[in-house]
């Protein structure tokens, strides 16, 4: 039985010897009373920046509820020290968003380009039209009741009407920091690409930009969450990653400008249509030196190439926009994974050290490996704090990083796979899970003591004590 996990608001679950079962078993309870509060203020709609991301209530307490019946089992359980991986079941990588669908409209029909109109046709009002696609699909996502999906389901305007799927960062824990001196976000660059530099979008929980190894680096994005902090991240998973592509000290290229593209909420999860609203902001933008990071997963059982966050992904790579991604940390066979399993997308897992790290996914649908153990990147905490993360979240942003650099030096987007396994060193696996050999990366190691002229504080995780 796989390892399960809590994400978000009480989200590490730490196991202890045995002696130690009974006095976690007791912590728990007391965590999931807090935990009850926690769903009570956000159905009040929190405040505050970092505070409630704008998500319906109803979806929020649903999933946070799920998730804490795992953390319950997880903790009880004792499934490993402290310092272990944790992994999120398939039940919870493919779970949908109560009440939330995406819609296509049958080829006859016109265009539909606003949430007005939206409304207007199909009997809804305009604040459940939560986005209006013309480029991925021809349609839009909305919070429907049971009565209303019925409704659309039959309307013969629409050629398929699909519940909305979570998505999840690849890595194996959440990250350790809360912000906590975040003011206004930083005035972004302009948008025109500067020569020389290579537009990376970053689809995740946003990015940092004040942060000592990020400033000046990050363009204006994307963000559909009303918190008033922009692009800005309360999350801290997607800062590390920006940090690894193109940080100071930390990334993998000076060539590169970060474009976030924030899919991803506070407490670690995002859905298939906010990621497809972020690809349709990134196919309007100018410019033609570009790629995208995806270190997010979802387990889809559509077929291959049908899901939705696969289509999302194939209209990046048909625009030109090179895409690499995560190839997820189940311990599996990566071609289960969407957008890993993508044949055309650049999948990348993650070492550690010269090891398979024990968590990723792995097989002859991964194209490149890197270490992705222990990464030390850009912390949330504050601009001048690092911290380590672990999982294939970490090792595909220094793919993505090396891949920018290459496309700055002049490789064609359509030669980037063959020029990354071209600098890879190919270790001979046998025969795992297919897998005859893999092309493992090496990848460059941050420079910690240069941070704030050395006043860098690591922030490192506190299991909870029994």
């Amino acid at each position: 039985m796989k390892t399960t996990v809590l994400l978000g608001l009480a989200c590490m679950a730490f196991a202890l010897p045995v002696r130690g079962q009974e006095a976690l078993i007791d912590q728990l309870q007391k965590e999931n009373a807090r935990l009850k509060l926690e769903i009570a203020s956000l159905r009040d709609g929190g405040a505050g920046q970092c505070g409630a991301d704008g998500a319906g209530a109803t979806t929020v307490t649903l999933l946070l509820q799920k998730l804490s019946q795992l953390k319950e089992e997880a903790a009880i359980a004792a499934l490993g020290s402290p310092e272990s991986p944790i992994v999120l079941p398939d039940s919870v990588l493919s779970a949908l968003v109560p009440g939330q669908f995406i819609a296509t409209l049958a080829a006859d029909q016109p265009v539909l380009d606003s949430p007005e109109a939206v409304a207007a046709a199909f009997g809804l009002a305009p604040s459940q039209v939560r986005y209006v696609y013309t480029r991925v699909l021809r349609g839009f996502s909305a919070v429907l009741s049971p009565s209303e999906e019925a409704r659309l389901a039959a309307d013969l305007r629409l050629a398929g009407l699909e519940q909305d799927g979570f998505v999840f960062p690849a890595q194996t824990v959440p990250p350790t920091a809360r912000a906590t001196d975040i003011a206004a976000p930083v005035a972004p660059q302009a948008r025109q690409p500067s020569e020389g530099l290579v537009d990376v979008y970053v689809f995740d929980s946003g990015i940092r930009a004040g942060h000592a190894a990020l400033s000046g680096l990050v363009g204006e994005g994307f963000t559909s969450f009303r918190n008033g902090i922009g692009t800005e991240d309360c999350n801290g998973h997607g800062t590390h990653v920006a940090g690894s592509i193109a940080g100071r000290q930390f990334g993998q290229t000076t060539r590169a400008r970060l474009i976030s593209i924030k899919v991803l909420d506070r407490d670690s999860y995002g859905d298939v249509s906010t990621v497809i609203a972020g690809v349709e902001w990134v196919l309007n933008q100018p410019g033609t030196a570009k790629i995208a990071n995806m270190s997010l997963t979802r387990l889809d059982p559509a077929p291959l190439g049908s899901a939705l966050l696969d289509r999302a992904v194939v209209a990046l790579m048909d625009a030109g926009i090179p895409v690499v991604v995560a190839a997820g940390n189940s311990a599996s066979d990566a071609r289960l994974y969407s957008p890993a399993r993508l044949p055309d997308a650049i999948t990348v897992g993650a070492m550690a050290g010269t090891d398979l790290a024990t968590t990723s996914n792995s097989g002859p649908g991964v194209d490149v490996y890197t270490e992705g153990s222990g990464i030390a990147s850009a912390s949330l905490a504050d601009n001048c704090a690092y911290e380590k993360m672990t999982g294939t979240s970490m090792a595909t942003a220094r793919v993505t990083g090396m891949a920018a650099e290459l496309l700055a030096r002049g490789t064609a987007a359509t030669d980037l796979r063959a020029a990354l396994q071209a600098q890879a060193q190919t270790v001979a696996t046998g025969d795992f899970v297919g897998e005859t050999e893999r092309h493992v990366l090496p990848s460059l190691s941050a420079t910690k003591s240069t941070i704030c002229d050395g006043t860098a504080r690591e922030i490192i995780a506190t299991p909870p004590r029994p």
